[in-house]
């Protein structure tokens, strides 16, 4: 004897909508199933929900991304301005108070480093590959690498796996398992030491 399954668990975001969308194909007009539970038009209805709301999450990622290379260029800009301005500076005094007055740094006063405030914007996409995730953030001013942690569901104290420290503001995490939820996190480093984590952010491993 047979039984129908569908082993849910083990599919992504994107892979769970193709599976409901072609089931949604194949028990249309089928003679086998005439009255379904839950009936085709509520079944409809929560499927195109879910497929809305994954849009939506997909669509929020690509926004934020484009959101950071708008930051990004302008940060550019700010840069030279501030080259600029310390250009000036140095041209108008030698004198070390009235340089360190202008909120500049300046040669020869060292700054004690701080340890670092938490990641901000920590997102996560599914990655290209089974079982692989995209995450990304905003860059953090003074971080010579951050740390990124995963953790299954549910998370613990003790469940934090450390993956591959980086030095920019994105990173891939493979070997996950497929159909399962993650848990991220990621903090960075200097030279004051480790900094504060960043808020968790889950995902199904596609």
């Amino acid at each position: 004897m047979s039984k129908a399954k569908i082993n849910i668990k083990k599919k992504g975001d994107l892979q769970l909508r193709t599976y409901s969308a072609n089931h949604i194909v194949q028990m249309k007009d089928n003679a086998s199933y005439v009255t379904p539970d839950p009936t085709t038009l509520d079944y409809q209805v929560v499927h195109d929900e879910y497929s809305t709301a994954l849009d939506d999450s997909l669509a929020a990622g690509k926004i934020h991304m484009a959101k950071i290379a708008i930051k990004d260029a302008k940060r550019v800009l700010l840069e030279g301005s501030m080259t600029d301005r310390c250009a000036y500076v140095n041209l108008k005094t030698k004198d070390k108070a009235k340089q360190l007055s202008s909120g500049l740094d300046v040669t020869g006063v060292r700054t004690k480093a701080t340890l670092l405030p938490a990641v901000q914007n920590l997102c996560v996409n599914p990655g290209d590959n089974a079982g692989s995730l995209n995450y990304h953030w905003m860059p953090l001013a003074g971080a010579r690498t951050i740390q990124l942690e995963t953790s299954p569901d549910p998370m613990t104290p003790t469940g934090w796996t450390r993956q591959k420290s980086v030095t920019k503001s994105k990173s891939t995490v493979p070997g996950l398992l497929s159909g399962s939820r993650v848990w991220g996190r990621a903090r960075g480093v200097n030279s004051a030491g480790e900094g504060a984590w960043s808020d968790p952010v889950s995902i199904i491993a596609p």
